[in-house]
């Protein structure tokens, strides 16, 4: 992990990849909902792309859906996370002594996802984390193109974190969809490791750390 002297007083977490091992419950589910429109897939290890994009970008990018298509399989795929998927979805190893830990040094904490809110919600209550953040945010079902940038947005305004304070978030996620979206947005990122994005790709969207395990966030901490 890199160094530095910001004292981050806000810190923002990605769900799928860095606060859940959710990979097995949305591969499954892609997978199902390919195969309604005749779609099999034969190479399990490519569906780990589905983690982290919007759900329709998935569907639409990746196997050309049409936007009819795309709209039935978004349906079947959040008919099968309700049921099914939210319960597939357990927290990394160290995950809850790192929240307690932050929260024990005053820092806020919230989630921002491009997972379906109420799906988020329902995850993160399953686990056991709620009380742990300000705020969570994601999309509505009906939100089309959930970019992570207006959602990090949507964050810092719900948690009260002004311009002059963005020096003091750090935004934390495994895809570049998290770091590129604090790039823009101003703020902060570590690459988490441990999730499904690669190094390389954490590393050419800008990531200004890369951290092995959630608990190197406790080290940092304990550095700074």
């Amino acid at each position: 992990m890199g160094e530095s002297k910001r004292d981050y007083r806000y810190y923002l977490f990605d769900l799928d990849g860095t606060l859940t091992q959710s990979g097995v419950g949305i591969i499954d589910g892609a997978i199902r909902t390919l195969a309604k429109f005749g779609i099999e897939v034969t190479d399990r290890d490519s569906m780990r792309r589905f983690i982290g994009p919007p759900l329709r970008y998935s569907f639409r990018e990746f196997f050309g859906l049409s936007e009819e298509k795309t709209e039935q399989a978004v349906s079947y795929y959040l008919d099968y996370m309700k049921q099914e998927g939210i319960y597939r979805a357990p927290l990394y190893p160290g995950v809850k002594e790192t929240l307690e830990r932050l929260l024990a040094d005053g820092k806020k904490l919230a989630v921002v996802t491009t997972k379906t809110k109420y799906l988020a919600e329902a995850v993160i209550e399953y686990d056991g984390i709620r009380d742990f953040f300000d705020t969570i945010v994601g999309p509505g079902a009906d939100n089309r193109n959930p970019e992570k940038k207006n959602l990090i947005r949507e964050t810092l305004s719900n948690i009260g974190v002004s311009e002059e304070e963005f020096d003091s978030v750090l935004m934390v996620g495994d895809r570049f969809y998290d770091i590129e979206g604090a790039a823009l947005v101003g703020v902060d990122s570590a690459g988490a490791l441990y999730g499904y994005g690669s190094r390389e790709e954490l590393t050419d969207a800008g990531a200004t750390f890369l951290i092995e395990d959630i608990r190197e966030l406790q080290v940092f901490l304990k550095k700074m």
